[in-house]
């Protein structure tokens, strides 16, 4: 006896084929929509890592070595805030490094925040000073925000991302500043040696506490 084979009907086949073209869109919509761009690796942003050549937790020695005298530096309280000006194509901008002793050897300080107005440092994605908010967002979740404080007259709202890069934003929404720091702890208790009048959520150093 010869068997009946049951066909889909044609509705079903583009419903199918509709669907499918659907996912095909959205995946490819999903995976242009940040792509990845070459970043000169002198000024690439790794969030908990590094910014352009500096490494986090790098020995305040190898910071100078790498890029030499600040234009200003403080210390106190265990704690050296250095400044420097860098060329940002024709303008200037700055870079703030924090640094603090390692907890086990009072002898060494190390990097534990390196802040910089530039818009030359870029993340892999194009990401930087500069952005707009809603960029930022397309590729990191923010958290915030965690402070606010002054600079040039504008009131600067601080978020953290959670994997060790923050960004101050301005009420317009865009990206006036940025630094790089250790993912496992807030940025905002380092803040305080260059911003001591600025107002803050009293978050705790190292997340989790």
């Amino acid at each position: 006896m010869m068997r009946s084979i049951a066909f889909p009907s044609l509705a079903g086949l583009a419903l199918f084929c509709a669907a499918c073209g659907t996912d095909t869109v959205a995946s490819a919509t999903q995976e242009t929509a940040a792509p990845e761009r070459p970043v000169d690796s002198t000024l690439l942003i790794v969030p908990g890592h590094r910014l352009g050549p500096l490494t986090v937790l790098q020995r305040m020695d190898s910071v100078a070595n790498t890029i030499g005298t600040p234009t200003f530096s403080d210390s106190g309280a265990g704690t050296t805030v250095s400044t420097y000006r860098l060329a940002d194509g024709a303008d200037s901008a700055e870079l703030v490094l924090i640094l603090t002793f390692e907890p086990t050897d009072n002898m060494r300080k190390d990097l534990q925040v390196a802040r910089t107005t530039a818009r030359k440092f870029h993340d892999s994605y194009g990401i930087g000073v500069g952005s707009q908010r809603e960029e930022l967002e397309s590729r990191y979740n923010l958290e915030g925000p965690l402070s606010t404080f002054a600079v040039a007259g504008d009131s600067v709202r601080l978020y953290d991302t959670g994997t060790g890069l923050s960004f101050e934003f301005d009420a317009r929404g865009t990206c006036r500043g940025l630094a790089v720091h250790a993912q496992s702890r807030y940025p905002t208790s380092n803040y305080r040696p260059d911003y001591p009048e600025m107002a803050t959520n009293n978050l705790p150093a190292v997340r989790g506490q």
